[in-house]
């Protein structure tokens, strides 16, 4: 040990008494399944790929055709990849089939194809808005979803949302502050 000024003695780094030291990790457990949860379409995590697919084209009421039957390309491709993995829900086949952690992309599913890419990715996305998935929270921030507050919004019709959203864009905060909050 090197020379101390004044009153500072330096003393030798000593490891903590095992007995001393608590070496577990705390993972916070998930947040208890409400009573109600609220469901858009209702609940969807039992119905068939048929009945899920009708209801994301519901959902959204796009006028145009085309965009009617990407939306039901994009949420049929998803479903029919999690079908090959154990569970009696949507939500327990989508943990099984690994994309619920972070850094992971649902795009990854379809390689390098980037047709099957974008559509796993926009199915994904849509699914998430229905409630018929619930990503972790780690999964979520794991990959980017442009504009997601906005089409989840206009999926919930949900009042309390829009007040919210109304009062954030209302805020004097920075364009990028809204859009965190959003």
């Amino acid at each position: 040990m090197g020379p101390t000024a004044g009153r500072i003695q330096r003393n030798p780094l000593r490891e903590a008494p095992a007995d001393r030291v608590n070496t577990k990790a705390v993972q916070p457990a998930p947040p208890p399944e409400p009573e109600n949860p609220p469901r858009p379409a209702g609940g969807l995590s039992r119905a068939s790929l048929a009945k899920a697919a009708d209801a994301v084209v519901t959902a959204w009421g796009d006028e145009g055709l085309e965009r009617r039957r990407l939306r039901r390309l994009s949420t049929v491709t998803v479903l029919e990849h999690l079908q090959r993995f154990p569970g009696t829900t949507w939500q327990q086949r989508w943990v099984a089939a690994g994309p619920d952690e972070y850094g992971t992309n649902p795009g990854d599913l379809g390689g390098e194809d980037k047709k099957l890419r974008k559509l796993l990715i926009s199915g994904t996305r849509q699914l998430f808005c229905l409630r018929v998935i619930r990503p972790s929270p780690d999964a979520f921030r794991g990959h980017t979803y442009p504009n997601y507050a906005l089409d989840f919004r206009l999926v919930a019709k949900d009042p309390l949302l829009d007040k919210f959203h109304a009062a954030a864009e209302a805020s004097d905060a920075t364009p990028a502050a809204r859009r965190t909050a959003l």
